[in-house]
């Protein structure tokens, strides 16, 4: 529903902080591991990769993972979305950033190979204006 996604958003920067707080990371936090409940909570689906002791970079992995996945849903989506979750986390930093704009355009083409998805992402990806990937994707 875009109408709550940047509830959506501040519940999944609470959740990652909760986890980050006590030094786990979830290492596969994509939007699809998560479903809303008929309450209309969040319930995480996917703990596979989760780990108890996380290190620096298993949590970097979890804001990259996640902004990769959040720029493959349409503009307005993911901008509130990551509006929501920097209101309870943080912002997605510059190498992130980055990182994770060339992860989501390979995401969708090549394992998803679905055509909206990569014009959702490349379209988040140009049309953000403090985005840190434009000059490596222009």
């Amino acid at each position: 529903n875009p109408n709550r996604a940047e509830d959506l958003g501040a519940e999944v920067g609470d959740f990652i902080n909760y986890v980050h707080g006590n030094d786990g990371a979830v290492t596969d936090l994509r939007l699809n591991n998560f479903m809303v409940q008929s309450d209309e909570s969040l319930a995480f689906l996917d703990a596979e990769y989760f780990v108890e002791d996380a290190n620096y970079w298993e949590k970097e992995m979890d804001l990259i993972t996640l902004a990769s996945s959040a720029k493959q849903v349409k503009k307005e989506s993911y901008e509130d979305f990551m509006e929501g979750f920097a209101s309870e986390y943080r912002d997605i930093d510059a190498t992130q950033d980055v990182i994770s704009s060339v992860t989501s355009l390979g995401h969708a083409a090549l394992l998803e190979r679905d055509p909206e998805r990569l014009k959702n992402a490349a379209e988040n990806i140009y049309s953000s204006s403090n985005s840190s990937a434009m000059p490596f994707i222009q």
